[in-house]
């Protein structure tokens, strides 16, 4: 899937592709790194309102 996606992507000429994930799952980054993402700052997840702990978003970029 992350495959066809980044193809999609090219395909609209984009560059970079930029996600956000949700510090909490500590997993994720790991498993990002191993697509080629590195991680490009935070932001923060306040619009989330029923939030049982607190939480911000790791944010993360590849260049295609």
């Amino acid at each position: 899937m992350m495959r066809y996606a980044e193809e999609y992507c090219r395909t609209l000429g984009c560059k970079t592709i930029d996600i956000r994930i949700v510090n909490v799952r500590t997993e994720l980054p790991e498993i990002y790194h191993k697509f080629g993402f590195v991680e490009t700052g935070t932001q923060s997840a306040e619009a989330i309102k029923d939030a049982t702990m607190p939480i911000h978003f790791i944010t993360m970029s590849k260049k295609l």
